[in-house]
């Protein structure tokens, strides 16, 4: 019985490692995230809705036809998935796929993409719950785990 209760204790302590371990690796980052904000024209981070407001003002500033449904399916069509094996895929509309790999240290995430004429490209972004937030020198983007 003494050993019973030993084992029964190393399979917990085992079970929960390999939990723990998990979750590290980034695992729980898996699935497709979404872009919900951008940089808008002060540089700073604005929801999509703000942002689409934004550029339909200025359509309407100079007199042309704004679809909003065009720029909305321009958001939703393009993602970042995540996969538990530590690969990621980035789908872009009228663009080739993007597939790379991604480490997580702690609450930072890089991803590594391969690139033939630039050697390897990193980018770094910060996870904060369900969202990634990257911020390059060119480029300011939320994406939301849905």
């Amino acid at each position: 019985m003494k050993n019973m209760k030993k084992s029964i204790a190393i399979l917990l302590v085992l079970i929960l490692s390999v939990s723990v371990f998990a979750s590290c690796g980034g695992s729980s980052l898996s699935g497709k995230y979404f872009v919900t904000e951008v940089e808008g024209d002060d540089g700073k981070l604005i929801k999509v809705e703000d942002y689409v407001n934004e550029v339909k003002a200025m359509y309407e500033e100079y007199g042309m036809e704004f679809d909003e449904s065009e720029i909305y399916s321009v958001f939703e069509g393009n993602y970042i998935e995540f996969f538990k094996d530590g690969k990621f895929k980035i789908v872009a509309i009228d663009e080739d796929d993007v597939d790379g790999t991604y480490k997580v240290d702690g609450k930072t995430i890089t991803l590594i993409n391969p690139d033939e004429d630039d050697g390897e490209i990193e980018i770094k972004g910060k996870i904060d719950g369900k969202k990634i937030i990257f911020e390059e020198e060119y480029f300011k983007a939320v994406f939301e785990k849905k």
